[in-house]
Protein backbone atom coordinates (compact mmCIF):
# COMPACT_ATOMS: atom_id res chain seq x y z
CA UNK A 1 0.00 0.00 0.00
CA UNK A 2 1.76 3.42 -1.05
CA UNK A 3 0.30 6.83 0.66
CA UNK A 4 1.51 10.03 -0.80
CA UNK A 5 0.61 13.19 1.08
CA UNK A 6 2.04 16.43 -0.55
CA UNK A 7 1.88 19.76 0.39
CA UNK A 8 3.08 22.88 -1.33
CA UNK A 9 2.05 26.78 -1.05
CA UNK A 10 1.93 28.26 -4.78
CA UNK A 11 0.56 31.87 -5.50
CA UNK A 12 -1.90 32.53 -7.52
CA UNK A 13 -3.58 35.69 -9.64
CA UNK A 14 -7.20 36.17 -10.56
CA UNK A 15 -7.96 38.32 -13.30
CA UNK A 16 -12.13 38.88 -13.24
CA UNK A 17 -14.48 40.88 -15.31
CA UNK A 18 -18.08 41.49 -14.17
CA UNK A 19 -19.92 43.35 -16.85
CA UNK A 20 -23.21 44.61 -14.54
CA UNK A 21 -25.76 47.65 -14.90
CA UNK A 22 -23.70 48.71 -18.11
CA UNK A 23 -20.41 48.72 -15.86
CA UNK A 24 -17.46 47.11 -17.01
CA UNK A 25 -15.71 46.51 -13.12
CA UNK A 26 -12.13 45.08 -13.50
CA UNK A 27 -10.97 43.61 -10.31
CA UNK A 28 -7.28 41.88 -10.08
CA UNK A 29 -7.59 39.84 -6.94
CA UNK A 30 -3.91 38.38 -5.29
CA UNK A 31 -4.49 35.02 -3.98
CA UNK A 32 -1.35 34.82 -1.33
CA UNK A 33 -2.00 31.17 -0.74
CA UNK A 34 -3.01 27.69 -1.53
CA UNK A 35 -2.75 24.12 -0.06
CA UNK A 36 -3.31 21.05 -2.11
CA UNK A 37 -3.13 17.72 -0.25
CA UNK A 38 -2.79 14.49 -2.76
CA UNK A 39 -3.46 11.33 -0.93
CA UNK A 40 -2.27 7.71 -3.35
CA UNK A 41 -3.79 4.72 -2.03
CA UNK A 42 -4.07 2.01 -4.72
CA UNK A 43 -4.37 4.35 -7.93
CA UNK A 44 -6.74 6.50 -5.56
CA UNK A 45 -6.36 10.05 -5.85
CA UNK A 46 -8.46 12.65 -3.81
CA UNK A 47 -6.84 16.38 -4.24
CA UNK A 48 -8.47 19.18 -2.89
CA UNK A 49 -7.54 23.35 -2.60
CA UNK A 50 -8.80 25.80 -0.44
CA UNK A 51 -8.88 29.56 -1.89
CA UNK A 52 -9.11 32.55 0.10
CA UNK A 53 -8.20 36.19 -1.65
CA UNK A 54 -8.41 39.83 -1.39
CA UNK A 55 -9.29 42.06 -3.99
CA UNK A 56 -6.96 45.66 -3.51
CA UNK A 57 -9.33 48.39 -4.71
CA UNK A 58 -9.78 51.74 -3.86
CA UNK A 59 -13.34 51.80 -5.00
CA UNK A 60 -14.42 48.83 -3.09
CA UNK A 61 -13.63 46.23 -0.56
CA UNK A 62 -13.38 42.52 -1.96
CA UNK A 63 -13.77 39.03 0.03
CA UNK A 64 -13.88 35.69 -2.07
CA UNK A 65 -14.13 32.34 -0.96
CA UNK A 66 -13.21 29.40 -3.59
CA UNK A 67 -13.23 25.94 -2.69
CA UNK A 68 -11.88 22.88 -5.63
CA UNK A 69 -12.91 19.07 -5.53
CA UNK A 70 -11.62 16.97 -8.34
CA UNK A 71 -11.80 19.59 -11.16
CA UNK A 72 -15.19 21.60 -10.00
CA UNK A 73 -15.04 24.52 -8.36
CA UNK A 74 -17.44 26.33 -5.82
CA UNK A 75 -16.96 29.86 -5.28
CA UNK A 76 -18.34 32.26 -2.70
CA UNK A 77 -18.30 36.41 -3.21
CA UNK A 78 -18.79 39.11 -1.52
CA UNK A 79 -18.73 43.02 -2.65
CA UNK A 80 -19.05 46.54 -0.73
CA UNK A 81 -19.06 49.10 -2.57
CA UNK A 82 -19.69 52.56 -1.06
CA UNK A 83 -23.17 52.52 -0.94
CA UNK A 84 -24.18 49.22 -1.69
CA UNK A 85 -23.28 45.37 -1.19
CA UNK A 86 -23.25 42.14 -3.00
CA UNK A 87 -22.95 38.54 -3.04
CA UNK A 88 -22.96 36.33 -5.43
CA UNK A 89 -22.32 32.46 -5.22
CA UNK A 90 -21.18 30.32 -8.35
CA UNK A 91 -21.18 26.70 -8.85
CA UNK A 92 -18.36 25.94 -11.79
CA UNK A 93 -16.77 22.83 -13.70
CA UNK A 94 -13.41 22.88 -15.01
CA UNK A 95 -14.38 22.25 -18.76
CA UNK A 96 -10.49 21.14 -19.22
CA UNK A 97 -7.98 20.61 -16.91
CA UNK A 98 -6.50 24.16 -16.40
CA UNK A 99 -8.08 25.42 -19.63
CA UNK A 100 -11.52 26.61 -18.97
CA UNK A 101 -14.36 26.58 -16.55
CA UNK A 102 -18.51 27.09 -17.11
CA UNK A 103 -20.14 28.41 -13.71
CA UNK A 104 -24.00 28.71 -12.82
CA UNK A 105 -24.54 31.01 -9.64
CA UNK A 106 -26.98 33.38 -7.98
CA UNK A 107 -26.49 36.95 -7.11
CA UNK A 108 -28.25 39.61 -4.59
CA UNK A 109 -27.44 43.03 -4.72
CA UNK A 110 -28.38 45.14 -1.39
CA UNK A 111 -28.83 49.11 -2.75
CA UNK A 112 -30.22 52.27 -1.63
CA UNK A 113 -32.79 50.20 0.49
CA UNK A 114 -33.83 47.66 -1.77
CA UNK A 115 -32.50 44.77 -3.25
CA UNK A 116 -31.67 43.08 -6.84
CA UNK A 117 -31.43 39.11 -7.51
CA UNK A 118 -29.80 38.03 -10.42
CA UNK A 119 -28.82 33.94 -11.99
CA UNK A 120 -25.96 34.23 -13.79
CA UNK A 121 -24.06 32.20 -16.25
CA UNK A 122 -19.56 32.68 -15.99
CA UNK A 123 -17.80 31.36 -18.73
CA UNK A 124 -13.70 31.60 -17.73
CA UNK A 125 -10.47 30.25 -18.94
CA UNK A 126 -7.44 29.36 -16.87
CA UNK A 127 -3.58 29.41 -17.82
CA UNK A 128 -0.82 27.76 -16.00
CA UNK A 129 2.83 28.78 -15.87
CA UNK A 130 4.64 26.72 -13.07
CA UNK A 131 2.46 27.28 -10.04
CA UNK A 132 0.92 30.78 -10.92
CA UNK A 133 -2.61 30.93 -12.34
CA UNK A 134 -4.52 33.42 -14.51
CA UNK A 135 -7.71 32.91 -14.53
CA UNK A 136 -10.20 35.41 -17.03
CA UNK A 137 -14.25 35.09 -16.84
CA UNK A 138 -16.71 36.76 -18.33
CA UNK A 139 -19.84 37.40 -15.85
CA UNK A 140 -23.37 37.39 -17.60
CA UNK A 141 -26.68 37.78 -15.80
CA UNK A 142 -29.64 35.61 -16.67
CA UNK A 143 -32.34 37.99 -15.64
CA UNK A 144 -32.68 41.63 -13.91
CA UNK A 145 -35.22 42.27 -11.28
CA UNK A 146 -35.38 44.96 -8.53
CA UNK A 147 -37.44 45.54 -5.85
CA UNK A 148 -37.21 48.56 -3.43
CA UNK A 149 -38.51 49.50 -0.27
CA UNK A 150 -41.88 51.73 0.13
CA UNK A 151 -40.55 55.14 1.49
CA UNK A 152 -41.68 55.72 5.11
CA UNK A 153 -44.69 57.92 5.54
Amino acid sequence: MKRKITFFVAFFVALTFQVKSQQLDLGMSFIPAAGTVNFDMKNFEVSTTLLAHINFSTAKRYHALAYNFNGSVTTFHGWMYKDNQDVYLCLAKNIKDKEGYLGIGWEHTISNGGFSPSAFIEVGTNYAFSETYLSIGIFAPLNHTVWKKKPKE
